[in-house]
């Protein structure tokens, strides 16, 4: 069965995602979330954030949508850390920039700590693959305004 997947942070970069599933040429589309931001407060190991989505009214979440398959979203949920109860997945509904209204699934942090910023090199995945999609280039230049902790 193929599912939607949102992606917001570094698995932006298809050649990240599509090295952790196994699989090339994964269909994609762009999508938005509303009533969410962005912001960096799932703790690493080094003490730096990674990506999470956090509720918030009048921001939105530009990513990418893309096809996976079972087995594949299940490989996704090991790199993310979700048997180990670092990120659930859940579903949730996202727009596409045609106006679609689409069910897909995404992760969530589960312990969040507040003031976290992310590595430069992490950053950088996430603004590669901002661009490399041709997300909005307000939220482009806004990641690129991000300070990380290595600057």
């Amino acid at each position: 069965m193929l599912h939607w997947y949102f992606a917001y942070g570094s698995n932006l970069d298809t050649g990240r995602l599509e090295d952790r599933v196994g699989r090339r040429n994964i269909e994609w589309r762009l999508a938005r979330l509303d009533g969410y931001r962005l912001s960096f407060d799932k703790p690493a190991n080094d003490g730096s954030g990674y990506a999470m989505v956090v509720p918030e009214k009048g921001h939105t979440v530009h990513g990418v949508l893309y096809t996976l398959q079972d087995h594949e979203l299940e490989k996704l949920d090991k790199h993310e850390g979700a048997h180990k109860r670092q990120y659930v997945r859940r579903t949730i509904t996202v727009t596409t920039h045609e106006g679609d209204s689409i069910s897909a699934e995404c992760y969530f942090a589960v312990s969040p700590s507040s003031g976290l910023r992310p590595r430069r090199v992490y950053l950088d995945l996430i603004i590669n693959g901002a661009k490399g999609h041709n997300l909005s280039p307000a939220y482009i230049e806004w990641l690129q305004s991000l300070t990380a902790v290595d600057d």
